[in-house]
């Protein structure tokens, strides 16, 4: 189940993983599989086969005191009832109080498992000991420890109070009992013996009828979790259901693609991020994006690679709108780099060919390290291309510098050989001068491929066979290199600006 869970976790529509309602379903989910049988679970499978098997035990007994109790007295069943109803009431109220209580805590719980993610990430461990930052995330932490525990407290203080009430009830019913099984042992109508009798089978009678209506409250609650989670492995995405049958890619590398009139806002916000985007780019084209940070370039590629669907307008790719065409399918054209791309704590060979590893030979893969220019890098490592990254699986294993890390994420996005490549400003953490190699040599590499460098420094662009400048969500200019330096507007002025880290003097007009 929990395979299950990790691969819809994976597989369900990008947008839903910056969904915090989405993330609250997940959660409520997750906590099926990660703590059966505690307070906080909406349920569990393990709870809900230990309710049943209670409530069908229960049934047995409450049928056999019933048997008992009757040839002692009719009436007293119906004394018995309706005491143990008003436990009952009480019982499933304070239950019903304390499951939305619970519930109540699901975002906290998110806030306290990203927090402990954070607190023994290796991602985060630099940046926490250099701005000495345990203290802060420690003052967060306790924080929403606290919130959870004034919730915990609220749940304590209704237990105490309805289980005083159920315990008066019991203690009154138990003492009327007494009273009357006295009395009736004094007036010679029982003996001794039948006294325990009668007096354990009210007893039990009462336990049962309880332990019946507690634990049918029970398997509603886990009924719920198991709903919450068959829901959320259920949940269909957009992305999937809008192919249209009989639409497929045409074969061939070269594609075009077209934004048509595109705005797009982020879902319930009110602010476009893209405003009128209209751009084509043909098969085999190199196009830079630039702007300023914030302008709406990375935007622009998640519209592109489809993780969200446009607000406004429509995006084609060779005249057919994107949402026609198989998801997946769609997604096989292209290969990306992205700024905040992750190396895994596998082999070298392994982060290049990822799901491809199986198939791939030692000699492809030498190949793309060798024209990523790692080469020489990778053959010191004591394994070569089959030493571990990092250290989390493998004494050995081995941290490439920023650099390196940058070109082997290259080298991943070649080895696809999907028809369109993305850079979505991967070497952002770099000097312009070694974006600018980077990007000069990753022009090299992809050939007749179609190619989108973005960036918010212009290294890609005098390579490139357009370049669209987004500022504010919008295109405000766009052409080549040479067409943009005659124009004289922002782009020749920010590229004015950025040559001198790159290029010699006499390079910059045009």
């Amino acid at each position: 189940m929990s395979i299950m869970f990790n691969k819809k976790n994976m597989e369900m529509d990008y947008e839903y993983t910056e969904d915090p309602a989405v993330l609250d379903e997940k959660q409520k989910a997750a906590a099926m599989l990660l703590n059966p049988g505690t307070e906080e679970t909406a349920g569990s499978i393990e709870g809900y086969i230990f309710a049943v098997n209670q409530c069908m035990v229960g049934i047995l007994q409450l049928i056999l005191c019933f048997l008992i109790i009757s040839t002692f007295n009719v009436y007293f069943v119906i004394f018995l009832f309706f005491t143990s109803s008003f436990n009952t009431f009480l019982g499933m109220r304070l239950k019903r109080i304390n499951h939305e209580l619970e519930l109540s805590t699901v975002p906290l719980q998110r806030k306290w498992n990203y927090l402990l993610e954070v607190a023994g990430s290796f991602s985060y461990g630099k940046m926490i000991r250099i701005f000495n930052l345990a203290d802060w995330i420690h003052k967060k932490g306790k924080e929403t420890c606290n919130e959870r525990f004034s919730i915990r407290q609220r749940i304590f203080s209704n237990t105490a109070k309805y289980n005083s009430l159920i315990e008066a009830a019991n203690t009154l019913r138990l003492l009327i009992t007494y009273g009357y099984l006295v009395f009736r042992v004094i007036s010679a109508h029982i003996g001794i013996g039948d006294f325990t009798m009668y007096l354990n089978a009210v007893s039990q009678f009462a336990s049962a009828f309880e332990g019946i209506s507690l634990n049918s409250v029970e398997i509603r609650k886990n009924d719920l979790g198991i709903k919450n989670y068959r829901n959320f492995l259920n949940k269909e995405g957009i992305m999937q259901r809008t192919a249209v049958k009989g639409v497929s890619i045409k074969e061939g590398p070269e594609h075009t693609i077209e934004f048509v009139d595109v705005s797009f806002k982020y879902p319930r916000q009110e602010r476009y991020v893209l405003k009128n985007i209209s751009l084509k780019i043909r098969g085999g084209e190199k196009l830079s994006i630039v702007g300023e940070n914030g302008a709406g370039k990375t935007t622009f590629v998640k519209l592109l690679l489809r993780l969200y669907d446009v607000t406004e307008g429509k995006i084609l790719l060779d005249g057919i709108d994107i949402r026609h065409y198989s998801y997946n399918d769609y997604l096989k054209m292209f290969s990306t780099v992205f700024q905040d791309f992750r190396i895994y704590a596998f082999t070298v060979y392994e982060n290049i060919a990822l799901a491809q590893t199986d198939r791939a030979s030692k000699k492809e893969l030498d190949e793309i390290i060798d024209m990523g220019g790692l080469s020489e890098r990778i053959k010191r490592l004591k394994n070569g291309g089959n030493t571990y990254m990092f250290r989390e699986f493998e004494e050995d294993g081995v941290e490439l510098s920023g650099g390196e890390q940058q070109k082997l994420a290259l080298c991943r996005a070649l080895f696809k050989d999907a028809s369109i490549i993305i850079l979505d400003e991967p070497t952002a953490g770099l000097s312009p001068l070694a974006e600018h190699e980077i990007y000069s040599k990753f022009h090299e590499m992809v050939k007749n491929k179609t190619a989108i460098f973005i960036s918010h420094r212009l290294t890609s662009s005098l390579f490139c066979d357009k370049i669209a400048l987004f500022s504010d969500g919008q295109i405000i200019e766009y052409g080549t290199h040479r067409e943009l330096m005659r124009l004289n507007g922002s782009y020749a002025e920010m590229f004015r600006l950025q040559s001198k880290y790159y290029l010699d003097e006499e390079e910059v007009t045009f």
